[in-house]
């Protein structure tokens, strides 16, 4: 009697190993996610800065300073060219195009070289003068090309290796600027989280006739009027919203326990097939005190300047972190444990009963 209740105890421990397995496995199951690498491909020049700011007044001369690098090992020559760009979606995009020559404002521009020679790894400067005229008014968007060429025994070959641009905003400061931006949307790309990142998106219109950059945060906390747990700061990098063109501003809140974060190869970060980044769970026990979970709220408070004063706007969303897999997982393991603590009473209680009726049959028996 005693052996057989030890082999169903120890069937039952054996049942449990396996669906504590299975838990995790499930577990898994749920929150990973396949690596694949992703080609890189990169430039034989490189360009600094990526953009820049100008504001003149009409009737007067403006410039500013072009870097470029050769990153060959080899001389190459660089030919600059003047086009113009405008908004392209709402990410941010530029779309570079080739205007009319007739357009009077290409003809302010001037560089102070339109082709060189630059020697491997050395850092040239071009110095780039507008003279803007005195009928100049609102906004210029110039894109400048730099177009490398390879240098073969000091001769010129044809052969084009890519190409980069540096876009030039000019404001010509004429008094008719009206900045305006509008708030069209701010939302959270999902109402339910199973764990952090949150992803807000917010939506900006320029309905004025300059380009503006909008400055702000949003702060996210456990009540509408809550204590701030967090604050997210909206267009760090300082980007403009184009006249007539909407940008939408994405911000993440990562700071959980735990947090998917971005998979990475030699620092990059690498795409799936579908284009999106890979993701995989970080379980840093140093953030655990950054638990999440329940209903959150998430407070926006974009700022411009409209030429005389800063103008706020803000909006309020609410949102739901609830890490159910793991919960579920938890549950699971908790019926599990429940299970083998009764299964192993039980054993231990039918094991002495089959005891004291042993010895009681021993004592009829001796009688």
């Amino acid at each position: 009697m005693i052996l057989k209740q030890k082999y169903l105890f120890l069937n039952k421990i054996k049942w449990l190993i396996f669906l504590t397995s299975l838990s995790v496995i499930l577990f898994n199951a749920f929150n990973s996610n396949i690596i694949n690498a992703q080609s890189l491909n990169g430039s034989n020049i490189t360009t600094s800065p990526v953009y820049a700011d100008i504001t003149a007044v009409p009737g007067q001369s403006v410039s500013t300073t072009l870097h470029v690098e050769n990153n060959e090992s080899s001389p190459v020559r660089i030919t600059l060219s003047i086009e113009e760009f405008r908004a392209s979606g709402i990410n941010g995009q530029a779309q570079i195009y080739d205007p009319s020559l007739s357009i009077p404002s290409l003809s302010w521009v001037h560089f102070s070289e339109n082709s060189f020679i630059a020697q491997p790894n050395v850092w040239n400067n071009i110095v780039m003068t507008i003279n803007l005229p005195k009928d100049a008014s609102l906004g210029y968007y110039y894109a400048v090309i730099f177009k490398p060429e390879t240098i073969v025994n000091m001769g010129l070959n044809a052969k084009v290796q890519g190409e980069n641009a540096i876009l030039i905003l000019l404001d010509a400061h004429s008094g008719a600027e009206k900045e305006s931006l509008e708030v069209t949307s701010f939302k959270s790309a999902k109402g339910l989280y199973q764990y952090l990142p949150a992803t807000f998106l917010v939506d900006v219109k320029n309905t004025g006739n300059i380009f503006v950059v909008p400055q702000g945060n949003i702060y996210i906390s456990r009540t509408p009027n809550g204590p701030v747990i967090a604050s997210l700061p909206i267009n760090s990098s300082g980007g403009n919203v184009l006249p007539g063109s909407i940008r939408e501003f994405q911000i993440n809140w990562s700071n959980g326990f735990p947090y998917f974060q971005n998979d990475r190869i030699d620092g990059q970060i690498i795409s799936g097939s579908n284009g999106q980044p890979e993701m995989s769970l970080n379980w840093n026990l140093k953030n655990l005190n950054q638990f999440r979970i329940g209903k959150y709220w998430a407070k926006l408070v974009l700022v411009y300047n409209n030429g005389v004063r800063d103008v706020p706007q803000t909006s309020v969303l609410s949102f739901l972190v609830i890490p159910w897999v793991l919960i579920l997982i938890l549950i699971v393991v908790l019926f599990i444990l429940i299970i083998g603590i009764w299964g192993f009473v039980r054993a231990s209680i039918n094991a002495t009963k089959g005891e004291k009726g042993n010895s009681k049959g021993k004592f009829k028996y001796t009688k």
